[in-house]
């Protein structure tokens, strides 16, 4: 079984450079790879006996490195990810790892017929409050789930490449089917508006009917304060994960449903859930290298980011119908909603 691997990071940005941090840490960065040689300079002072380069290209044609991360403007996570693998590396690319559906299952069929692992950068499930969350939705800590809603807002950082739909919402998504699953129909509803631009959302309502659970997300970088939350309802008890605030997980002893045809309201106090803390992007980072190592799918892997990519695309053609809901039928056999 082989435990060396060798990673080069393509993009060495506000975000690579975290992602450059991590793997130096495990051991395991190679190369980083980025256009500005101002980057790189800062690289190679930072961090020794790591190989700098310009030219993606030679990232793919070296034998030496076993497996790339891709931290680049979205517009580019498709086209690289696809050398990559074509090439016989791993993959791991940040989210979204295409900006249509039908690329996004071109990279999953890619790394399947080369028995390459393909991990898709959704961090916030390798965030221990929402692997915790996971354990007791699993457990059934809370009962049946009724509802999840997630907001994520900011007068933040606008992206050039995308919507904000597209920046912000794989965020919620991926927590909405780690915590739920991902077998089943789903029905997409969505409403969002453009202020700075005539072909790109600024904000956006998404609402998801699966398996007779109702989810609501709300994204906007218009936004005065920053919030980042996701509220679980279920019926024996309540949760919300909070990223920005000091007691990150809290579970509520509080439920609704019905009995004997009459809704039952329980509404009790009100816990800190502890977790062992952790960075979620060193987590995932981990993940990614244990993947490869022992031939196993990582928590995010490239199935799930190409359901995000078409609740996606279902979203953006529901807001083009002025919130017409779009039913994803789930085909079991692929895996894929079409």
């Amino acid at each position: 079984m082989k435990t060396s691997v060798n990673v080069a990071v393509i993009g060495a940005g506000d975000w690579g450079i975290n992602l450059i941090r991590n793997f130096y840490e495990l051991g395991y960065l190679h190369t980083v790879c980025d256009l500005d040689p101002e980057k790189l300079l800062k690289v190679e002072n930072q961090y020794k006996n790591v190989n700098c380069l310009t030219n993606p290209d030679e990232v793919f044609a070296s034998k030496d490195i076993d497996a790339v991360v891709i931290s680049t403007p979205s517009s580019f996570h498709y086209s690289l990810a696809k050398k990559a693998l074509n090439s016989g590396k791993h993959v791991f690319v940040e989210k979204p790892m295409a900006l249509n559906a039908k690329e996004g299952e071109e990279l999953v069929e890619l790394a399947r017929a080369k028995d390459l692992r393909l991990l898709v950068g959704h961090v916030l499930l390798y965030h221990p409050a929402v692997q915790t969350l996971h354990r007791l939705v699993m457990e059934g800590e809370l009962g049946d789930i009724h509802y999840i809603h997630s907001s994520r807002l900011n007068l933040g950082k606008v992206s050039f490449d995308e919507s904000v739909l597209w920046n912000l919402a794989p965020h919620d998504l991926s927590i909405f089917f780690y915590l739920l699953g991902l077998e089943g129909d789903i029905v997409v509803s969505s409403t969002g508006h453009s202020f700075l631009s005539e072909d790109r959302v600024d904000i956006a309502h998404v609402t998801l009917e699966f398996k007779d659970i109702f989810g609501n997300i709300f994204v906007s970088w218009l936004h005065p304060r920053k919030i980042q939350q996701t509220v679980v309802i279920g019926t024996k008890k309540m949760a919300i994960f909070d990223d920005r605030a000091p007691h990150k997980l809290i579970l509520y002893n509080k439920g609704a449903k019905i009995i004997n045809g009459k809704p039952f309201l329980n509404s009790g106090g009100e816990k800190i859930v502890d977790f062992e803390q952790s960075e979620p992007l060193k987590n995932e980072c981990r993940s990614f290298i244990e993947s490869i190592i022992y031939k196993k799918d990582p928590i995010s892997e490239g199935m799930q980011g190409l359901r995000i990519l078409q609740i996606l695309e279902a979203a953006e053609e529901s807001i083009l119908k002025k919130g017409s809901p779009v039913k994803l039928t789930y085909q079991s056999k692929k895996g894929v909603l079409i």
